[in-house]
């Protein structure tokens, strides 16, 4: 809008030629169409946002525009959390640990069992038209049974042997998904460290290209710069911008994706 008002005032003075303004003219309503279509894109969202949500679908500008990231993550804290917390590596620890069970229920079978038993009994019985009308008896009992595994021997192996099998495909289960964990978590750090190390970058590159702008728009304001040449200042600092937006949500992204690889996702 600035490079349009300049031009417009140095069109009327006539320093410059009517060609210029017409071009300044057309970069500044490419511009504003750009603009408008990002606030489409954004008003849609919000709207997509509010269905997902069941929030007033006109409900606007409650959300903080800017990506706040965390410091950078420890990676060997990262693994630690992961081994610990991650949901599908706790997942196989169960069927581990259930497998375990199962095998020292197939080992009990080859032992011994004894049953106790105990209780009291009374019974009282009076039948009128017998010798004698009334039958009384009371007391406690207790009663022991032993069980000896003698023909399920053969058995009882069988299912131990599927147990420890059963077992030991567990435990590789386990190893297998620790490994898919662990690689993912490395491939997803180098991703992440290269974002954070790009958003550095584009984070500079904003700030020179933003202060060259500045510089760009005096000199074209006293006419020692043409306005194709102010343009190429404007573009390179429109594309640092989106570059710095793109790194700043790749950076959040691959965040959080270590948070939840790891089971820090809250």
């Amino acid at each position: 809008m600035q490079r349009f008002n300049i031009a417009n005032s140095k069109y009327q003075i006539g320093s410059i030629s009517g060609l210029e303004y017409r071009q300044s003219k057309i970069d500044l309503n490419a511009d504003s169409s750009q603009l408008m279509l990002q606030k489409q894109a954004l008003t849609n969202a919000y709207i997509l946002l509010n269905k997902l949500l069941n929030n007033d679908l006109t409900k606007e500008n409650y959300l903080q525009d800017t990506l706040l990231l965390l410091p950078l993550f420890n990676y060997n804290q990262i693994i630690d959390s992961a081994l610990l917390n991650n949901t599908s590596l706790l997942i196989y620890q169960k069927g581990i640990k259930l497998s375990e069970l199962d095998v020292k229920n197939s080992l009990s079978q080859f032992f011994p069992t004894i049953d106790f038993a105990t209780g009291y009994q009374f019974s009282n019985a009076k039948t009128p038209v017998a010798a004698f009308t009334q039958n009384m008896s009371h007391g406690f009992y207790w009663g022991l049974t032993a069980r000896i595994p003698i023909f399920s021997r053969m058995e009882n192996l069988r299912n131990n042997k599927i147990a420890k099998y059963q077992m030991q495909n567990a435990e590789l289960q386990y190893k297998d998904v620790e490994l898919n964990v662990l690689s993912a978590l490395a491939e997803l750090y180098n991703i992440y460290k290269n974002n954070h190390t790009l958003l550095d970058f584009e984070t500079e590159n904003v700030e020179i290209t933003s202060e060259t702008l500045d510089i760009a728009l005096e000199k074209y304001r006293i006419g020692s710069l043409s306005g194709v040449e102010f343009r190429e200042f404007q573009r390179s600092y429109i594309e640092a911008v989106k570059r710095l937006m793109n790194a700043s949500y790749q950076a959040k992204v691959s965040e959080i994706g270590l948070q939840l690889l790891s089971g820090k996702l809250k």
